[in-house]
């Protein structure tokens, strides 16, 4: 579509962060994504809130901070991509929500197994 070449330099960062907010506050968590980590590239869409941003380096103690801003501004930020070593030190859903547990729960009635999307749930599920 229109926006190919946005997503294909998306696609060349090791990590790739999308956050969903309220409308009102994407300019903000996007200045201070700005000042946290080196972006190789972003993209704003303010029609539904959503900053999806290539990030070329990212330690735990920044993602940290991360999902604090996330939290601070009514939104969720999670890694739709992270090299695997990060993945096992950090939860890429970020913070936990109290509902996880529920989603566990579900997860576990339905998939006893753990065959369908073995980790593509909240809480390293």
């Amino acid at each position: 579509g229109v926006f190919v070449d946005h997503y294909e330099q998306l696609s060349q960062a090791p990590f790739l962060l999308r956050a969903d907010l309220p409308l009102n506050k994407v300019c903000g968590f996007q200045n201070s994504l700005n000042n946290q980590v080196a972006l190789s590239s972003i993209f704003l869409d303010f029609g539904c809130g959503r900053i999806l941003a290539g990030i070329e380096d990212l330690t735990d103690k920044t993602w940290k901070h991360i999902c604090d801003q996330a939290a601070q501004n009514d939104a969720r930020a999670l890694l739709d991509r992270a090299p695997d070593d990060f993945r096992a030190r950090n939860d890429v859903f970020g913070f936990p929500l109290p509902e996880w547990r529920i989603i566990h729960q579900i997860k576990t009635a339905l998939d006893p197994d753990n065959i369908f999307s073995p980790g593509c749930l909240p809480g390293k599920v």
